[in-house]
């Protein structure tokens, strides 16, 4: 099985957003354009717009702006760049807006739509194509924030169907502050669709790992926005990759990620990113992780649902490829 090839549709996401949209109210807009930015959303939605796969749109999901908050100008600006919302108003004080590149940009006085979809579509730095980085100023580790950049690039041109699989998934990444015992750490959250966070580092095969692992957190989010992965349960199991016992979606989200990250890990050692024994030791350390997690959810099959089932069915055929290469 090509473990890049599979790209589900963003149609579980942006079906998912009907009900969220139906409790919207844009309340930091006038009304005027609250109404029109809601009537836009209502037909992207029924069109199935795969551009509503974006962080730019998590302001209509709850609990989304603990995660990322955005300006209230945020998606109207994504709207109006994609949909062609019009509108004109004025900002009482400067607001930011994030560029589709990932760059910051400020606003003040009267602005237009035309206005905003113009900032918003501001090409990025070159070389950041696969996934566009923001916040990079505000963290206080330039040499880290500059080390994902080049890592990033590397991997587009090392690794381009890897490239493209993220691409389809991740639209825009984020910086955590460094933790103060220096641990690498990233994340994804699905109440943001498209978005991942992590540690500044100028290592290629942490950014690698962190960049794949997050992205399969993304692809299984997208699959239970169309049908649960697992039946509800208390039951807890103990994970190979944290301390505290978790259900049988915290597994299942482990299993996938390390799937993916063994077969990325042996992809980069095809490919010469990094030194061929570390590819080789991370990898059959990430499938040790795997056959832990897949042993786990075998053991509790019975929390599976038919689509949890096909989900494992198709995780396991993407392990085994980076399996037959770490037995060769």
């Amino acid at each position: 099985m090509d473990a890049w090839s599979w790209r589900p549709s963003s149609a579980q996401w942006v079906a998912a957003l009907r009900g969220h949209l139906a409790n919207w109210s844009p309340e930091s807009l006038p009304q005027p354009v609250g109404d029109l930015a809601k009537a836009a959303l209502a037909r992207a939605v029924a069109g199935r717009s795969d551009w509503l796969y974006h962080p730019f749109v998590s302001p209509l999901v709850p609990g989304a702006s603990r995660v990322l908050p955005f300006a209230p100008l945020q998606l109207p600006a994504w709207l109006a760049f994609n949909s062609g919302l019009s509108f004109s108003l004025r900002l009482e004080s400067p607001a930011e807006l994030i560029t589709a590149a990932g760059e910051v940009v400020c606003l003040s006085g009267q602005v237009s739509s035309r206005d905003l979809a113009a900032a918003i579509s501001t090409p990025g730095a070159a070389g950041r194509e696969l996934l566009p980085l923001v916040g990079r100023a505000s963290i206080g580790n330039r040499s880290g924030e500059e080390g994902v950049v080049e890592a990033i690039r590397r991997i587009a041109v090392r690794l381009p169907r890897i490239a493209r699989w993220v691409a389809e998934a991740a639209k825009l990444a984020g910086f955590l502050e460094p933790r103060s015992d220096d641990m690498f750490a990233s994340a994804s959250y699905p109440e943001v669709p498209g978005y991942i966070v992590l540690t500044p580092t100028e290592d290629v095969m942490q950014v690698l790992e962190a960049v794949v692992h997050e992205t399969a957190h993304l692809y299984l989010f997208r699959c239970e926005a169309e049908a649960a992965l697992v039946w509800p349960s208390e039951r807890r199991f103990a994970s190979p990759l944290r301390p505290d016992p978790r259900p049988l979606r915290g597994i299942l989200l482990a299993m996938h990620a390390c799937a993916y990250v063994s077969t990325a890990f042996a992809e980069a050692e095809a490919a010469g990113l990094a030194h061929p024994a570390r590819c080789s030791a991370q990898r059959r350390e990430m499938l040790t992780l795997f056959d832990e997690a897949y042993g786990i959810v075998g053991g509790a099959a019975d929390l599976l649902t038919p689509a949890g089932a096909a989900f494992v069915s198709r995780t396991a055929s993407v392990a085994a490829s980076a399996s037959l290469r770490a037995a060769a």
